[in-house]
């Protein structure tokens, strides 16, 4: 039998083709990139590029803050400016970032309270223990919403 136009036929493989280890890139809005940039430098510690009007590059700096070794996970996103955010984020529509150790979290939760207002943090919740991680949420100024997390590591899995 002949397919309409526009009917699409999917058959799920038995194997997936391909199998991430993580989630290399993004895009969200904001309406105020300078600021949006000063959160991402000097808050979560990123590296950020201006990519023409309106538009900006961000990028992880690797686990020592220089570059990454090959094979290491990279992540990259793309930041618009918009006159407004029509589409609000929800919690569970989040970035997240690893840190090191729980205290890490903890310092990143209360540098997050005592800074809301140079970094445009709306919202902060409190460091927790959430879906087998320790971590904490908070939502800028734009409504983007941030996760500081520890992973905690697998029962049996090496500690290199």
């Amino acid at each position: 039998m002949a397919r309409k136009p526009g009917q699409i036929k999917y058959l799920k493989a038995d194997e997936p083709l391909n199998r991430p280890q993580a989630i290399a890139g993004g895009t969200f809005v904001t309406t105020n990139l300078q600021r949006t940039r000063k959160l991402l430098e000097d808050f979560a510690g990123l590296e950020c590029t201006l990519a023409g009007d309106g538009k900006l590059l961000v990028r992880d700096q690797g686990p020592n803050g220089d570059k990454h070794s090959k094979g290491a996970v990279y992540w990259a996103f793309e930041v618009s400016e918009v006159p407004e955010i029509k589409h609000p984020q929800h919690v569970l529509n989040h970035w997240g970032f690893d840190l090191a150790t729980p205290e890490e979290v903890d310092a990143a939760n209360a540098a997050a309270l005592e800074m809301a207002e140079e970094y445009g943090i709306a919202k902060v919740q409190k460091s927790r223990d959430i879906h087998g991680v320790y971590a904490f949420y908070f939502q800028d100024f734009d409504e983007n919403w941030w996760e500081f997390q520890y992973r905690k590591p697998r029962p049996g899995a090496s500690d290199e």
